[in-house]
């Protein structure tokens, strides 16, 4: 693989600040781990990825004339004040029934987990909010709010839709059709303006417009509908601060960088493999779980690139080698020359980058380092060792 030259991308910050400022997760961070951190400086980057579709930009948007709201906190996080990644009890519960009666179903098992994240996530995108994927109160109250009035819940894709249909099915389609950039209002009624729409999206897609959307076409549309845009990295920041004593390190003072379940990749994901080009290996797991320093070092890079994504390259280590973390969901809050121990939060897993599914490319480089005179190797054996030693062995697919 060669170094790759193009400039990293960068991207905007929504008007509202609900999620902690960059400096503010910084210090959350170096309060619960020991850090210390110096000025970033900018650099280049590089990676190789599980090879596919490159994910757009994260989009911003604001709410015009919305009042800030309280900087979401590690603590509040831990506390249940807000809903975010690993949160559980009744108020996940109330928020996941919330997100059904709005059109966005999930399971209802009192458990924040990937789904739910992401269906909040294309909430906030569809209202014009800043896309963190958490929920405070007032937030829950707002969707609430915005839910009413209530309809008939019924499955997504479960009957045949047409004018005079009435339920959070029709609200899912709605909200569909947001995702689409089309504007219609999400009360769950299917209205002749409703089917208008419907009629538009099939004459796109090839089908008989006649403005009745049967399961298949329904299931077409949302199979066809762009994902939202990743979380902005105040908002990882501040989960991932929460987690940072959930990771557990081995004798050797190692630890698996994925805090949950994962697998191994198909052909093509390993070590030397795509020619020679592909530098690592890649672990699969669900966007959004935590991912964690796997040693002690110094943060070298923390940069965005349009293969790589996201990334991360911690050097000092007690090997001597460089490790690189890809694709994270969002930029890493640590600056360059931030100090990390194992176990540390540096990100969430995403699929930025020329990625096409969500996972972490991980790549370790002997001494002197990452393409500064150190070359590639096999990390799997480590990953391997590691992952057994924190009880978090890949799963079997």
């Amino acid at each position: 693989m060669h170094r790759p030259n193009d400039a990293p991308s960068r991207t905007s910050r929504a008007a509202r600040p609900r999620a902690v400022t960059l400096p503010t997760a910084i210090a959350l961070l170096a309060a619960g781990m020991g850090l210390t951190a110096a000025p970033a400086g900018a650099q280049d980057g590089g990676g190789v990825s599980v090879g596919g579709t490159t994910s757009a930009a994260p989009a911003t948007t604001s709410a015009a004339g919305e009042a800030a709201a309280p900087a979401t906190s590690a603590a509040a996080v831990r506390s249940g004040a807000v809903l975010a990644l690993g949160s559980k009890g009744s108020r996940v519960m109330a928020l996941q029934r919330t997100l059904w009666q709005l059109g966005l179903p999930v399971a209802r098992d009192g458990a924040f987990g990937a789904a739910t994240e992401v269906a909040l996530r294309r909430f906030e995108h569809e209202e014009g909010l800043t896309v963190d994927g958490v929920a405070d109160a007032a937030q829950l109250a707002a969707m609430q709010r915005r839910a009413s009035p209530r309809v008939q819940e019924r499955g997504f894709a479960s009957r045949t839709l047409r004018v005079g249909s009435v339920g959070t099915d029709v609200r899912a389609i709605q909200r569909l059709l947001l995702d689409h950039g089309v504007r219609v209002p999400t009360h769950g009624k299917y209205t002749a303006a409703i089917r208008t729409r419907i009629r538009s999206w099939e004459s796109s897609a090839s089908l008989r417009a006649d403005g009745v959307l049967s399961r298949s076409d329904a299931k077409r549309l949302r199979e066809s509908t762009p994902a939202p845009p990743p979380a902005d990295a105040d908002a990882a920041a501040a989960v991932t601060a929460g987690r940072a004593t959930s990771a557990r390190v081995g004798a050797d003072g190692y630890t698996f960088p994925i805090l949950g379940a994962w697998h191994w990749g198909e052909a093509g994901t390993f070590f030397g493999e795509r020619g020679g080009a592909h530098q690592g290996v890649d672990a699969l797991a669900d966007c959004g779980l935590p991912l964690v320093a796997a040693s002690s070092g110094v943060v070298k890079h923390n940069e965005v690139q349009s293969s790589a994504g996201n990334y991360l390259v911690i050097t000092d280590t007690p090997t001597g080698e460089d490790q690189a973390y890809m694709h994270l969901q969002a930029r890493s809050p640590l600056k360059v020359g931030a100090k990390v121990q194992a176990g540390t939060p540096i990100g969430l897993v995403g699929r930025s980058g020329n990625a096409s599914a969500c996972h972490l490319h991980f790549e370790l480089w002997t001494a002197p380092g990452w393409y500064s005179g150190g070359k590639p190797r096999d990390p799997k054996p480590d990953l391997t060792r590691w992952a057994s030693a924190a009880g978090l062995p890949a799963a079997r697919r």
